[in-house]
């Protein structure tokens, strides 16, 4: 039994540079017209009509667009689509601890407006989730690197002007946290 299509996976398939055409979409759903050869197989473990109901269901819900070309019918993803699949790889996260520590700590400090709570919020949970230790409701601190990992969420959630990232020696009760982060 074949298995039916997550949203994840299509939209990656998407971002990867597959192209679903307009044999994928007619009637008789074959999968003989995906162009990128390397992910014929990525495709083909999907029953044809499991697929047209998930790209159906994706294009309902404005994650991609279905466009004739060529005379052809080409299935695209659509900047919400490219959205939806950061928020995958946000879920996905996690930040690669140090062998040895180097006696430096990561300070995020944020002030994100109320209108922005939602974000605010999930910012936060998110901090948390990574393993952040909150000083102060918007002052977390991690003892590892966390630059590039902190920057995509400022990114994503467009949030950049609202959060600074400090790195610092020491500060006032830090010795509590060695203990928690097993330092």
């Amino acid at each position: 039994m074949k298995e039916y299509p997550k949203t994840e996976e299509i939209l990656r398939l998407l971002a990867g540079g597959a192209v679903l055409t307009s044999l994928i979409l007619s009637p008789h759903l074959t999968l003989a017209a995906i162009s990128t050869l390397k992910l014929f197989h990525d495709f083909r473990k999907y029953q044809p009509f499991q697929l047209k109901r998930t790209i159906d269901r994706l294009r309902k819900r404005k994650m991609v667009r279905i466009l004739e070309r060529e005379n052809e019918t080409v299935v695209e993803m659509t900047e919400l689509g490219r959205k939806e699949l950061l928020r995958y790889d946000i879920s996905k996260m996690e930040i690669a601890k140090s062998r040895k520590w180097d006696n430096k700590w990561w300070l995020v400090i944020f002030d994100i407006p109320n209108s922005r709570k939602r974000i605010r919020d999930s910012f936060a949970r998110k901090l948390k989730n990574l393993g952040f230790h909150f000083l102060q409701e918007s002052v977390a601190v991690y003892p590892y690197p966390c630059h590039k990992e902190v920057e995509f969420l400022r990114e994503v959630l467009g949030i950049k002007k609202f959060v600074d990232l400090l790195k610092v020696d020491s500060f006032e009760g830090e010795f509590r946290l060695k203990e928690k982060f097993g330092l």
